[in-house]
């Protein structure tokens, strides 16, 4: 029987997003891309907190296998599976985490990183949603995203989504309400590698400090891609997966 293998995508995203991943390793993984809440025109709605979101999450994910299940996270997808994988152990084998933050140590940052995504869910609120679309893309993050020449088709994608919908998912959602998560990663036996692209100098160096200090933690990182790999270079991301999940 075919291992099962969740996907979880970014903020702005949908289950499409993993298209690539799952052509490519559809033929020996049980595949299955979720719309997290807020996402998408027919998605659940968003719960009130972070830890609801998790737990719903599990849920969509025991019903729909019945057996623990490798994962796959991208951006605030990476962060609910490394969540899931502390909360719900029994749920999971395995978490590949992509450009995926543990948390903010310093809750003096926390605070200000609330703020900061408060000022953004207002925005979205209240502005032009294809605008805020531009500004967000325009970010140093996002630059070798928005070279890619499937880009224009990209944003058309997101500008279907519902602002009020991911006003709320930036508030409940933010890096800001996660728990910080170094120490119960370094102490986790769930098998966790941490993935992030090359140019993504913010993720790779989080990634290569908290491995360097876990010894059972792996990272991999994709050459000539920035933060969101698996759609800049994703053939090259899923041989880095696979070569990853294949291992005995």
């Amino acid at each position: 029987m075919k291992t099962p293998l969740v996907l979880l995508h970014g903020f702005l995203g949908t289950a499409q997003d993993w298209d690539p991943t799952i052509e490519a390793l559809g033929d020996d993984y049980r595949c299955k891309a979720l719309n997290l809440p807020g996402h998408g025109r027919a998605s659940d709605p968003v719960p009130p907190d972070f830890e609801s979101v998790v737990h719903g999450t599990a849920e969509r994910i025991s019903r729909a296998f019945g057996v623990p299940v490798d994962l796959v996270g991208y951006s605030m997808g990476g962060r609910l599976a490394l969540m899931l994988a502390l909360e719900h152990r029994d749920l999971v084998r395995r978490v590949v985490a992509v450009g995926a933050s543990p948390g903010i140590d310093d809750a003096v940052a926390r605070v200000a990183r609330r703020a900061e995504d408060e000022r953004r869910a207002r925005a979205l609120e209240t502005t032009d949603f294809q605008a805020w679309l531009r500004t967000w893309y325009d970010q140093p993050l996002f630059e070798g995203l928005s070279k890619m020449p499937g880009f224009d088709a990209l944003l058309e994608r997101r500008a279907r989504a519902r602002p009020a919908e991911l006003a709320k998912v930036l508030r409940v959602l933010s890096t800001g309400r996660q728990p910080p998560l170094r120490q119960r990663l370094a102490e986790s036996p769930v098998p966790l590698l941490l993935m992030a692209g090359a140019e993504d100098a913010t993720y790779t160096a989080s990634n290569h400090q908290l491995a360097n200090s876990v010894e059972s933690i792996d990272t991999a990182t994709v050459p000539c891609a920035g933060h969101a790999p698996h759609l800049e270079q994703p053939d090259e991301f899923c041989r880095l997966l696979r070569a990853w999940l294949d291992r005995p």
